[in-house]
């Protein structure tokens, strides 16, 4: 068996060993060793995630050593992704709002981004317009007012029982629909353990990822919950408000035909003064958290190191950043140093 070979089914450890050793051999002598060692790490991870049959590994382990100190803060990037992550309610299945109400409260959402890989993973979501689209984002309150009282972090099965009782109707079990990877299965399990504390059941549903879309899109087999993403296809919410919410959409997982929702959307498409539409967004955007259409999770962060020489011209000072509408390098925007 070739050296490459040896790699698979083998530790994080060991596969570090192997790609450190690889780079000193090549590397100049003086080079920084904690550049060595995050560089190997980076190699490692990514050459066992090449190897396993799923996704699922955490982020490299030095992210702390490089983003925790100044020794790399010119190359360094860890800025919001262009997705949202979510988890689509089926109003379809669950028409009632105060139990969709409920399953929101008692969410335990730290704990969910903790099982994502912490604060690398990205940043608590209120909604599914971020942050890095400014023109249409603005603060939904989706856990400061709108599901009728300010919500913790890590859920409030109290208040979510409080929200069953006021709903007038049992609450049924709910079916979580998700791709399945080792992460994923962690992540199904806090869901159980979290919407339980209220008295909740939840059956987990692991579906194969190459399968997964085909089932949701089925309203005859997608569950109660289902496990979702969104990115902008241009930097303007017309492409995230009207794919998730309306029918007319396609990626409407939540099943929404809410008639003057979708009148308001076409209103705003239809309306060419940005600044006003972009209004319109952040609008719709809360009016969707307030129905409890979905329950945002996670804005992605993404984590790089570039080139030392690496620079960017509108960057302050050169500093190379991420074309964060696209989650790209902003290639057009980059230049070596001599």
């Amino acid at each position: 068996m070739g050296p490459l070979g040896e790699l698979l089914a083998v530790s994080e450890r060991r596969a570090l060993e192997f790609f450190a050793t690889g780079l000193k051999d090549v590397c100049e002598p003086d080079v920084d060793r904690e550049e060595l060692v995050y560089n190997a790490s980076v190699l490692a991870h990514y050459a066992l995630v090449s190897t396993e049959s799923t996704a699922g590994w955490p982020a490299p382990a030095t992210l702390a050593t490089v983003f925790g100190s100044d020794r790399f803060k010119d190359r360094r990037v860890n800025e919001l992704d262009p997705y949202s992550r979510y988890y689509a309610v089926n109003v379809a299945k669950l028409p009632n709002l105060d139990q969709r109400k409920a399953i929101a409260a008692a969410l335990d959402r730290a704990q969910l981004r903790t099982i994502a890989g912490g604060e690398y993973s990205g940043d608590l979501a209120d909604g599914v317009v971020k942050p890095n689209l400014p023109s249409a984002y603005a603060p939904s309150g989706m856990w400061d007012s709108l599901l009728g009282q300010k919500i913790p972090d890590n859920g409030d099965p109290a208040y979510a029982k409080t929200l069953i009782q006021q709903s007038g109707e049992p609450m049924k079990t709910i079916q979580f629909d998700y791709p399945q990877t080792p992460t994923n299965d962690r992540a199904a399990a806090a869901v159980v353990s979290s919407l339980g504390k209220a008295g909740i059941k939840v059956k987990p549903n692991p579906i194969e990822a190459g399968q997964f879309y085909g089932i949701v899109f089925d309203p005859d087999k997608a569950g109660d919950l289902i496990a979702a993403g969104w990115g902008p296809d241009w930097p303007n919410a017309s492409t995230v408000i009207p794919p998730l919410f309306t029918p007319a959409g396609g990626f409407d997982l939540s099943q929404v035909d809410d008639k003057a929702f979708n009148q308001k959307v076409n209103d705003a498409l239809a309306n060419t003064d940005l600044a006003a539409q972009s209004e319109q967004w952040k609008a719709l955007n809360k009016e969707a958290m307030s129905q409890v259409w979905v329950i945002p999770t996670r804005f992605g962060r993404e984590q790089r190191l570039s080139g030392s020489k690496v620079k960017s011209a509108s960057g302050d000072n050169g500093q190379i950043y991420i074309w964060s509408p696209y989650g790209s390098w902003p290639y057009g925007d980059m230049y070596v140093e001599k």
